[in-house]
Order: C-alpha cells, then sequence, then structure tokens
C-alpha cells in the first residue's frame, strides 16, 4: 500500500493537531519528529559495564531512553538517527536471530500517562517480524504493542514471561491488513480505562478491552530494520490537570525522602595508588580489632570476553589506608569491571578470627585474614566444554 507523502503529513499534522479521548476533545502534549537529535549513533556498545558504572551512552538523548538490549553487540548499537526525505528520524537496525525474547525497546514519556491518544508515523523495512509501539510501558517486559507482523496487524500484551527466556505474550486483538515494505504507515492508539482502540493509516481496525496495565510510557520497537519519523501524544485537558498533579506530587515525595536522609560528609580520604578497582570491594573485621577493613580485589580475565575470571591482585587495609597484606600485582590500567569474581570476608571454622577466601593462579585459596598467609588451596575445576560459548 503506497501513500502519497503529501497526503501523509497532512493526515498526521491532523491527527496531531486535535484528536478525540474517550469521546472529549484532546490536544498535543507531546511531540518529537526527532529534530533535536544528532544523526549517527544513538545507542552504542556497552556490555555489561553499565551494571557497575556510570557511562554517558545510557543517559536518555532528548526524550528517549534505551530500555533494554542483549548480550549481542549488534542489538546494543542497534538505534540510529538519520535523515531521511530532508528530516531526521529514528532507525532501528538490529532483526534478533537468538535472542527472540527481547526485543529493541526505547521509551519516553510518563509512567503516570494514563488515557491519551498515541501516533507514530514509521516505515517497516522488511516483513519479516514485528514492528510498530508500544503504550501503557510500565518497564521493557509489561506493555501493550500494537503494529504490524508480515500481513496482519496486531494487538499484543506483554506480561513478563512463561519459562525462561519465554515471553508471556497474548494476542488482544489482529487483522488483515495489506502494506509494503518501506512504505509509510501511521498508527494510531486511544486507551481510555481499559478501552483500547487501534486505528492503521486512518482506518479504524478493532477494539479490545484489558485492564492489566492501566497507565505507562510510551515506546518505539521493531524485530526487524524500521525508520521511526514522527511520534505525537494527545490527551484531554483534564488528563493534562492530572497527570501534572501526580508527576508534582511524586516530586515532592521523593524530595521530602532524600531531604530526610543523612547527607553525605566525607569522612576519610587516602590513596588506592595502582590497586584501586570499580566495585570488587568486600568490608569486614580482617585483623580482629573489633574495626571493619577493606579488602580489594582486580581481576583478570582468560576470556573470551570477561568470562574465566579471578583475581590478580587483592589488597587488605583498614579505614584508615594502611595496608595489611597484599597479594599479586597490582595494575593501575584495571580501572572498571563487568562482573564480579570469588573473593569473601567469613570465619570458616568458627574460631572468632575471619578467613579470605578468593581464587587465584587457578586455584581457589583459603587465607589468613590478618596476615594473607594461606590456609588451605586446591585447583579449580576445569570448565564444562560449551559449544556455544567455547573457552
Amino acid at each position: 500500500m503506497f501513500f502519497n507523502k503529501q497526503f501523509v503529513a497532512i493526515l498526521f499534522n491532523l491527527v496531531a493537531v486535535s484528536s478525540l479521548v474517550g469521546g472529549e476533545e484532546a490536544r498535543v502534549v507531546f511531540h518529537d519528529g526527532f529534530e533535536e537529535l544528532l544523526p549517527g549513533a544513538f545507542s552504542r556498545v556497552m556490555w555489561a559495564r553499565g551494571e557497575s558504572h556510570y557511562l554517558s551512552d545510557s543517559e536518555p538523548k532528548g526524550n528517549w531512553t534505551v530500555a533494554c538490549y542483549s548480550s549481542q553487540a549488534d542489538s546494543q548499537r542497534a538505534w540510529k538517527v538519520i535523515e531521511h526525505d530532508g528530516h531526521r528520524g529514528l532507525l532501528q537496525t538490529y532483526t534478533p536471530d537468538q535472542d527472540k525474547h527481547t526485543h529493541p525497546l526505547v521509551l519516553a514519556g510518563y509512567p503516570s500517562w494514563r488515557d491519551y491518544t498515541l501516533t507514530v508515523r514509521f516505515q517497516p523495512l522488511s516483513d519479516k517480524a514485528r514492528s510498530g509501539i508500544v503504550f501503557r510501558c510500565e518497564n521493557s517486559r509489561r506493555y501493550y504493542f500494537f503494529g504490524v507482523e508480515g500481513a496482519k496487524a496486531v494487538l499484543k500484551r506483554i506480561d513478563h514471561e512463561l519459562a525462561f527466556r519465554k515471553p508471556n505474550e497474548t494476542l488482544l486483538a489482529d487483522a488483515d491488513f495489506q502494506w509494503t515494505p518501506g512504505s509509510d504507515l501511521i498508527a494510531e492508539i486511544s486507551v481510555t480505562g481499559d478501552s483500547i482502540e487501534a486505528s492503521m493509516n486512518g482506518k479504524h481496525l478493532f477494539s479490545a478491552r484489558d485492564a492489566s496495565f492501566p497507565a505507562g510510557r510510551i515506546g518505539l520497537t521493531s524485530d526487524i530494520p524500521t525508520r521511526f519519523l514522527e511520534v505525537s501524544l494527545s490527551m484531554t485537558a483534564a488528563e493534562k490537570s492530572r497527570v501534572d498533579q501526580t508527576i508534582s506530587e511524586r516530586t515532592r515525595i521523593e524530595a521530602e525522602l532524600q531531604a530526610a536522609q543523612p547527607a553525605m560528609q566525607l569522612w576519610k580520604r587516602f590513596p588506592l595508588k595502582d590497586f584501586g578497582v570499580g566495585r570488587n570491594l568486600r568490608l569486614g573485621d580482617l585483623d580482629s580489632d573489633g574495626d571493619l577493613d577493606i579488602l580489594i580485589g582486580q581481576i583478570r580475565h582468560h576470556g573470551p570476553k570477561d568470562r574465566f575470571s579471578e583475581l590478580s591482585c587483592l589488597t587488605a587495609l583498614t579505614t584508615d589506608g594502611k595496608i595489611l597484606w597484599q597479594l599479586g600485582e597490582p595494575d593501575v590500567w584495571k580501572d572498571h569491571l563487568t562482573n564480579d569474581v570469588a573473593m569473601q570476608i567469613h570465619d570458616l571454622d568458627g574460631d572468632g578470627k575471619t578467613e579470605v577466601v578468593y581464587t587465584m593462579n587457578q586455584e581457589i585459596i583459603v587465607a589468613d585474614g590478618a596476615t594473607g598467609q594461606t590456609k588451605l588451596k586446591h585447583p579449580t575445576p576445569l570448565a564444562i566444554p560449551d559449544e556455544k560459548n567455547p573457552a
């Protein structure tokens, strides 16, 4: 199905300027043509570093936040800002192969958005999998989806999973819908209470009722390359007032909770020299003096990637910065990590004095907490061969 571009623009703008939500006139409260975004990569490869470190690439860009990605590098760099027909757009480039339990997804808006009309102009470049919009999204595992999947328009509810990596997806409605990859599609969803009305290219397709998700953010998602070109959301004046009040009240409560917490103050400062680490430290009384001490471990990855890890350096020190003992070789370049490693403080023999259990040089070692001297050690077991992730 092909549409004249001028007709599409007029159709989209008419929908965006004024629409009905629950029978009442609504006005646009959110509109994005992606013009404020710089052309280029929108999402980048971060692996698991974002779990342990602050990375500016994980921050929202414009109105949008990358909600999820898999361990596949192409999944992590799936989103790009493009120029198309003289305008900016957001291009999703990834086609999931094995990791079909998750979907490329970017989110915008507020969790308090409840009754609204969402209109999105997009161009799926293939008909081999789903492409469309997300609404009333609570998180990346609970939301509604409306879009195209093959020669059908579908409305689905995604609600966690049935089993490991098997999403719990319920088809709420569908309809035959003929379209051509690369052509303009204008998806429109209106939600009021448990009522869902779905239209595509100005034609009402189906209605459904579902109360699983009463409110939530909006999103863009696809399992095939897709250009998303324009997004508009409208709601009634009464709903806008309710949303504003909800956001204001939430902001007030957050500020009160923050003010009630003790303010951080600098207590002590001491250098970690070349044995510092991102998050891999433990606290415990190592020298039995009644005060907590600090155990810092630097990691060596035998690979591939960050697999098969053990300690390369282990440093015990007091909260005054006094080094009690150090094992291995410190390395100033080991300033970040993406995983934990075997390292713990515990009184294993129940004598009231702590031991340190750690792995280094392919051995699991029990050491005296006060001195670091080895009390017991044993070779770590060989890894079980894995055809998908070979050693």
